[in-house]
């Protein structure tokens, strides 16, 4: 509109070459232009015409990220309708005023000319001549900036009414055109930051993808950058680093080509933080380094705060306790003068651990409770909770018990409150959840010490498994059918993507290893891509999150049920950071009722992490030397138990942390006897898990016993070239022999080129029972793209052959059992509470109730004897469905071989879930 009024004035003076000139030259003959405009009008002594300049020229400045003068031509244009008498025009330019004082971070400032704007388009009449834009636009833009500011001071409640009302009037401007589409976008930008604040992830997530949306398709690079960085700080907040840094990443590159500083020093503070959290400190301290001398020249003050904030971190992380606390207290005097109190709060919190971890508890607890009457004062949830576990921590190092039992009582509310509105997929709530579990274990700690065992073990159980006990409570959602056919096409193509760099990794570790980096950085950022739409879909369609609010506790009916018959010991460890814990539950000898102790395991944790890794890669690598190794830690983990499992015939473990490494099968007692010899093992996720699987048996689903079995496939030849993946002519005699122990009408064999990936995830949700015996590639990056190999179909990327965890996790099984027949399928990451996160979990989340799956890489003739052994085992007139026993048979009969005596070929394979 202003470009037109500038035709008039005779004034275009921009020779039709300069479209061919650079951005830069551009801007200078746009400003020079202007500049001469303001002297035109002047000279004309034409206020309104000097003030519509002046606001020209301001939005030339602001396009240039030149801020000061930006807001000094606006000064200037305010005051030319001021004169011209144009009250309705100082409503928006009021309101540009106030966002610009806001990026300079002169919150007084925004505040005063927002509302002011506010004030004067409410106080407006008809009579008064109308503004170049409607009052609505200026509202909305003093909406949108008093909304910033409440997500500034922790007012979120405020700031999203605020936002929301701002919302609504750029709609209703829009009507059906696109004229406001980035103005929307930029609302939907600024909810996306405050609903995660007040811990609704989800929707935070939903309303930056909007805004995302529209930044594309107008090709707003800058609109992108910052959106693409407020994704990224979503996901660190969720404690998913690796999409963090993609995001922030992407973020990054279109800041750095605009040459825009002060938001440049943003990104790079949030890559710090992503690198301190990672335990990467000297990359967390160059960044948090660039990130101060980024702000002390823009002058970004929240920035500098935040960057003290990291450094203390990291310095505190090592174990530099009064470098930590002087840089701290910097930060803390500057969020202090700028009246920041999110950087305040978090501040001192860090100030408390600082203290707690110096053995100060009494300032620890004044810092702690300070924090977090902070945090609840700016309804800071997650704030609230670490500063409550921290000063729960300070307490029970005080020993005032009852004090800490009742802090650490209300943190683990919180968590539960906060995983509620985790943003994305089952994998985004478990990384959430992940640096939490310690509140957890100290209360479970603090318990024991006040002779209370049951109430410890219920509370370590609530935090082991949560993920799969929402997946068992509630079912798992279909995908598929909830997707639109443009969401379905993206889908494929994000996964055909993946697929052709796999393929091209192939080829190039065989002909050309120098190139393979760069082929991995391109898989990482395709896989990172598809992570990120699938959030996306998660968040634009609720109806697929598996909800995961608080699930009932275990019951002393539950406990009995678990009990009932007295033959199965349930050994569940807590993995603290002071100590490991060992809880038995077993029926009582002298009342029958269910009877809870808990035993201490007299090893530092990372001492006990040691003689794992050690005993574990003996048996693995078939080293002769294991047994005394077998000994020790039969005598750690076992023997504080020995007398409560007298009589026992079963024993169920539930693993902590890297616990899930032992063989437990494979330890010996003093007698000499491996300890499946003596007892049947089997393995759960947590006891909860195991209540809710026995529970979903009980509902009859899937009650017919029918098989599936896939050995042998087609591999290609790029895989054939690599000897750790041969055919395996022994998988096709194994499940041509399990297949016999099943009634033919109930059995399907698939071998060969008949083992087809598209056959498994057509056929395979019909069966009660799965059976694959074919190779097994681990993913030690990210397990969830580990994955089984099978035959692919051609042309299709869908089913390039490749069986990965992520693909499992997205289908509805309803098996009974899953019998993974290949190397490491029991691998993955350990992660806290929810135990390893690879092949296995992801059948659990499908909704497979048990597993059978290996510890290490198996001898391909050996484990085709066991698994016949093991299916012969579960013949109806030898009591199908106990399968801890069928395994224990079958492993015995191996060990009765003499080729086959050594640990490795008969323990590698463990059974987890119900029994």
């Amino acid at each position: 509109m202003f470009r037109k009024l500038f035709i008039v004035a005779g004034l275009l003076l921009l020779p039709a070459f300069a479209f061919a000139q650079s951005e830069r030259e551009q801007a200078r003959s746009e400003v020079t232009l202007n500049e001469t405009a303001v002297q035109v009008a002047k000279r004309l002594n034409d206020s309104k015409l000097l003030a519509i300049t002046y606001y020209q020229l301001g939005h030339i400045y602001s396009d240039r990220n030149l801020f000061p003068q930006a807001i000094a031509a606006y000064e200037k244009s305010k005051d030319g309708f001021e004169r011209a008498g144009l009250t309705r025009d100082e409503v928006y330019v009021l309101a540009d005023l106030g966002a610009l004082y806001f990026i300079q971070e002169d919150y007084k400032q925004a505040r005063e000319c927002s509302e002011r704007s506010l004030n004067i388009a409410e106080g407006a009449n008809s009579s008064e001549p109308a503004g170049a834009y409607p009052d609505d636009f200026g509202k909305a833009r003093a909406l949108l900036t008093l909304g910033d500011l409440a997500t500034h001071e922790g007012n979120y409640e405020q700031a999203v009414e605020k936002l929301q009302n701002s919302l609504a009037l750029y709609q209703r401007l829009n009507g059906s055109s696109s004229s406001y589409d980035l103005y929307i976008a930029g609302v939907y930008g600024a909810l996306g930051r405050a609903y995660p604040e007040r811990g609704d992830s989800t929707t935070g997530l939903l309303c930056l993808n909007k805004a995302l949306d529209i930044a594309d398709h107008h090709s707003d690079k800058r609109l992108t950058a910052s959106l693409r960085n407020d994704i990224g700080y979503l996901y660190l907040e969720q404690e998913d680093y690796a999409q963090a840094s993609a995001q922030f990443g992407e973020s990054l590159k279109i800041y750095e080509a605009q040459n825009n500083q002060r938001e440049r020093g943003r990104v790079l503070l949030n890559l710090g933080v992503v690198e301190q959290r990672r335990s990467n400190y000297e990359y967390a301290l160059r960044y948090f380094g660039l990130s101060i001398e980024n702000a002390t020249i823009t002058g970004a003050l929240d920035n500098q705060i935040a960057a003290y904030e990291g450094i203390g971190a990291v310095l505190s992380s090592k174990k530099d306790f009064p470098g930590a606390i002087d840089v701290l207290n910097k930060g803390l005097a500057i969020a202090k003068n700028t009246g920041n109190r999110t950087r305040q709060t978090e501040i001192l919190w860090r100030l408390a651990q600082v203290n707690y971890e110096t053995g100060d508890y009494a300032q620890s607890t004044s810092l702690a409770e300070a924090a977090v009457t902070l945090a609840r004062a700016s309804h800071l949830p997650k704030l609230t909770y670490l500063a409550t576990a921290t000063l729960a921590e300070s307490y029970a190092a005080q020993k005032k018990y009852d004090l800490a039992k009742e802090i650490l009582t209300e943190a683990v509310r919180q968590v539960e409150s906060l995983r509620e509105r985790v943003a994305g997929t089952e994998l985004e709530t478990q990384l959430f959840l992940e640096n939490k579990i310690a509140s957890y274990d100290a209360l479970a700690d603090l318990l024991v010490k006040q002779g209370n065992p049951l109430e410890a073990l219920l509370y370590a159980e609530r935090a082991k498994g949560r993920v799969l006990l929402d997946v068992l409570r509630d079912g798992k959602p279909d995908l598929a059918k909830a997707l639109t056919p443009a969401e379905k096409a993206k889908t494929q193509r994000l996964n055909q993507r993946i697929s052709e760099i796999n393929d091209t990794i192939k080829k190039q570790e065989i002909a050309d290893s120098s190139s393979l980096n760069s082929l991995y950085a391109q898989l990482d950022a395709a896989r990172e891509e598809y992570r990120s739409f699938e959030d996306s879909l998660y968040v634009t369609h609720p109806n697929l999150r598996i909800r995961s609010g608080q699930t009932a506790s275990l019951s002393t009916p539950d406990l009995d049920g678990l009990t009932d018959g007295g033959n199965t010991a349930y050994l569940e460890y807590v993995a603290g950071k002071d100590g490991v814990s060992l809880f038995v539950l077993s029926k009582g000898k002298s009342n029958g009722t269910p009877e809870v102790k808990v035993y201490r395991i007299a090893i530092k944790p990372e001492d006990l992490n040691r003689k794992v890794e050690e005993f574990h890669d003996a048996l693995a690598e078939q080293r002769l030397a294991y047994t005394t190794a077998a000994r020790e830690l039969y005598t750690l983990l076992i023997a504080p138990a020995e007398r409560q499992l007298r009589g026992v015939g079963t024993i169920c473990i539930v693993p902590d942390s890297f616990l899930w490494n032992v063989p437990f099968q494979a330890l010996m007692s003093p007698s000499e006897h491996f300890l499946i010899e003596d007892h049947a093992l089997y393995y759960a996720p947590s006891l909860s898990v195991l209540r809710e699987m026995n529970r979903k048996k009980g509902k009859g689903e899937m009650t017919n016993t029918s098989l599936i079995a896939f050995g042998n496939p087609v591999v290609g030849k790029d895989e054939q070239r690599n000897a750790d993946l041969c055919p395996l002519p022994e998988a096709e005699q194994e499940v041509s022999s399990i297949a016999k122990s099943f009634d033919g009408k109930n059995s399907k064999v698939f071998i060969g080129r008949d083992a087809s990936e598209k056959s498994f995830k057509t056929l395979a949700p019909t069966y009660s029972m799965i059976h694959l015996a074919t190779h097994g590639v681990i993913d030690n990056r990210q397990p969830l793209y580990s994955h089984l190999l099978l035959t692919k179909t051609e042309g299709d990327p869908e089913n390039d052959g490749r069986l990965e965890a992520r693909q499992i996790m997205d289908m509805n099984l309803n098996a009974d059992l899953a019998v993974l027949s290949a190397c490491e399928t029991a691998n993955g990451k350990v992660a806290p509470g929810e135990g390893v996160i690879g092949m296995s979990w992801a059948f659990f989340v499908a909704g497979t109730r048990s597993m059978l799956v290996s510890q290490w890489k198996v001898n391909s003739a050996s484990t085709a004897q066991l698994m016949v052994s093991f299916y012969q085992n579960l013949e109806p007139n030898q009591g199908r469905g106990h399968r801890a026993g069928a395994l224990r048979a079958a492993a015995l009969r191996l060990t009765n071989d003499e080729r086959y005596r050594h640990p490795f070929y008969w323990a590698g394979f463990v059974l987890v879930g119900s029994n």
